[in-house]
């Protein structure tokens, strides 16, 4: 899968969630608690019109309307994208994926 942004990128962080145990800091905001069952695997959220958009101070009111935060977790870290504008998400073609030796 590819995700494209287009030039709409405020933010990307990643974070290792081993920063959690040492700081009890972590990247999923709470209201994506994952002990529900149902939630238990999802890789991908999106928090519309995000409150972290306060993270861009005065530049980023004027830069922005508004925000989207796209958290893309995975086994040790959680990728977060802050965009304006949605993505364009396409399926790669098996071919174009590499193969490792």
């Amino acid at each position: 899968m590819r995700i494209h942004f287009g030039q709409s990128v405020a933010g990307l962080y990643v974070v290792d969630e081993s920063v959690e145990v040492t700081t009890n800091y972590t990247a999923v905001p709470s209201e994506f608690d994952n002990s529900d069952p149902t939630w238990r695997g999802c890789e991908l959220w999106l928090e519309e019109n995000s409150s972290r958009i306060e993270l861009y101070g005065e530049l980023g009111k004027v830069n922005y309307e508004r925000l989207n935060s796209y958290y893309m977790v995975g086994q040790d870290v959680v990728l977060v994208v802050d965009a304006e504008d949605e993505p364009i998400v396409s399926e790669l073609a098996a071919t174009s994926l590499p193969t490792w030796e």
